[in-house]
């Protein structure tokens, strides 16, 4: 139970952390994507905006000047052209008004930019203005006119505002002495609201107030016309002169806007909690990373699925391979019906005079003192690449002049055991070169390798090995293997985990089966493919312990999973 829930455990720890790189990826992504749109909108705005404020002010003083030229042919115009110029305004005045209320409808429902909505709403401010200017001056040239044209009435007008304000004064004065009186017959009651004597009071108060605001208005009435009969007694005629301050007022927001821009200092929406606000952020992603991760645990269990139903019976239903037809192995032969172990921790071989050896430094752990030994780069050039990758360069060679024993032992992987075998003269058998740690040969007679390659056949390219090496004798070769070597006999038919295999006879019948059971399989705990081997008197050689269970080669990244690949591939 205890296993049961580590290895639970263990699957949601690795998943959950997979899970959450995901989120913190394409948060990650969306933040930058986010970032740079608003930067790339921001500098875009900022352009947009510059031009629109230069936009508006040369627009501004063509309206102006415009303006003051339209004003200026009014100049010399009758009071009948100046009531019509009046009205024209008005008109002009109100359809601005409209269009202004029309077109903030309209941006409602369309996606315009800010500075663009800023500069037309400025521009309709610009043209309201001049014209309630425009008006303005109009109307007071009028009054002029007319005081002109009747300076009799103008002057009894005024003296009919004197006695309208003279009359609004006594009417005042008499209410102040009303309340005043009125205050003095009151009594305590008269402090109470809603009593008699409280609403007496309160009813002189009112009708004073009211006769203050007849006499104020009366008396403004008053020096407006004495203002005006004043200004027309000098002669002056009222000149038409444009108050830019509050022209440049309409492009204020404008103004704003751009300083706001440039200074980056865009409001940002306040969140109540900075939790909450990471969360506003990934929430976008979250469905993203979920089905992410669905991916990731769903799609190697579906290619699993479709190598194993699919690709592995295709495999299984192709003849199979013979890689060196008559070559057999008489050591095969010589070997009992079964498994026989060939290797052991450390081994002993006597070199005889007129006999080589080539070997890995790390596997010879003893020799005579007689023995000459130089180095030899590689093992063989013709397999420049494979030597290197299969670790066979810079090795041993030894030679003798007398008879010498030599003990072999790995000395730097205490799981490995060596083990001696025999390939006579005119057989072949097909080794992988991890496997070899040295050769046994006659002087001047270095073993000759073949390579079998395999390209126009679909079993090559689904077991993804488009070559074999065939090693051929005589010679004695030195294999190591993880936990042992064994040689069985392919008769009758046998199957063997195809990490495990090191090498058969080229005579046998070699082909690739699905391995059973599916769910093993699935969970990853066994390869897909079994290295099948038939043929009277072929055999074959394999490891205990396939290299990929070895402590330390489960960790193996995806760059030293696609060398393991490419290795499989050439035959390595």
């Amino acid at each position: 139970m205890a296993q049961l829930l580590s290895i639970v455990f263990g699957f949601l720890r690795r998943h959950l952390l997979t899970f959450l790189v995901i989120v913190l990826v394409l948060a990650c992504g969306r933040w930058i994507q986010v970032e740079w749109s608003e930067f790339q909108s921001r500098t875009d705005e900022l352009t947009t905006l510059e031009n629109s404020m230069a936009s508006a002010n040369d627009a501004q003083l063509r309206l102006q000047a415009g303006m003051s030229e339209r004003m200026r042919r009014l100049g010399d115009a009758s009071s009948a052209e100046l009531d019509r110029a009046i009205t024209t305004l008005d008109g002009e005045i109100h359809l601005l008004q409209r269009q202004s209320e029309i077109s903030v409808l309209a941006t409602l429902g369309r996606r315009e930019s800010i500075s663009e909505q800023l500069r037309l709403a400025a521009m309709r401010g610009i043209e309201l203005e001049l014209r309630r200017q425009a008006r303005d001056h109009l109307v007071s040239v009028r009054a002029h006119a007319r005081a002109i044209g009747d300076r009799q009435a103008a002057q009894e007008a005024l003296e009919q505002l004197r006695i309208a304000h003279v009359a609004a004064f006594a009417a005042l004065a008499r209410g102040q002495r009303e309340l005043a009186e009125a205050r003095v017959q009151s009594d305590i009651w008269s402090l109470i609201p809603f009593t008699r004597e409280g609403r007496r009071l309160d009813r002189f108060q009112r009708q004073l107030q009211r006769f203050q605001v007849e006499n104020s208005r009366a008396h403004q009435a008053y020096l407006a016309q004495q203002a005006l009969l004043s200004r027309v007694s000098i002669g002056d005629v009222p000149e038409f002169k444009i108050d830019a301050t509050r022209v440049r007022a309409m492009l204020a927001p404008l103004h704003l806007h751009l300083r706001m821009v440039q200074s980056q200092q865009e409001p940002e929406q306040l969140v109540p909690s900075f939790l909450w606000k990471s969360y506003l952020f990934i929430q976008p992603v979250l469905p993203a990373a979920v089905a992410i991760l669905l991916g990731v645990w769903l799609l190697p269990a579906a290619l699993r699925t479709l190598c194993y139903f699919v690709l592995a019976p295709a495999a299984g239903r192709l003849a199979p391979l013979v890689l060196a037809p008559g070559a057999g192995s008489s050591s095969g032969e010589q070997q009992p019906p079964g498994s026989t172990k060939l290797s052991s921790t450390s081994c002993e071989i006597r070199l005889e005079p007129g006999q080589e050896m080539l070997i890995r430094p790390d596997f010879c752990q003893s020799q005579a003192a007689s023995v000459l030994v130089t180095t030899k780069l590689l093992f063989d050039w013709r397999y420049a690449l494979t030597s290197i990758a299969a670790n066979l360069w810079l090795l041993k060679h030894i030679s003798v002049t007398r008879s010498a024993t030599m003990v072999l032992s790995s000395t730097a992987d205490p799981l490995d055991e060596v083990a001696l075998f025999d390939v006579r003269a005119g057989e072949s058998f097909i080794l992988q070169p991890r496997a070899l740690a040295g050769v046994v040969y006659a002087a001047g007679q270095v073993p000759r390798i073949r390579s079998r390659w395999r390209l126009g056949t679909l079993h090559a390219w689904l077991t993804f090995q488009l070559r074999y090496l065939a090693f051929e004798g005589p010679a004695t070769l030195i294999l190591k293997g993880c936990r042992g070597v064994r040689l069985e006999s392919a008769d009758g038919g046998r199957s063997i985990s195809q990490d495990a295999t090191l090498g058969f006879s080229g005579n046998a019948r070699y082909r690739t089966i699905r391995a059973e059971p599916f769910i093993p399989y699935l969970l990853g705990r066994q390869a897909l493919f079994h290295d099948s081997f038939d043929g009277e008197g072929a055999c074959y050689l394999y490891e205990e312990v396939p290299r990929n269970e070895r402590p330390g080669e489960s960790g193996r990244g995806p760059l030293g999973g696609a060398l393991e690949a490419g290795m499989k591939a050439f035959g390595i």
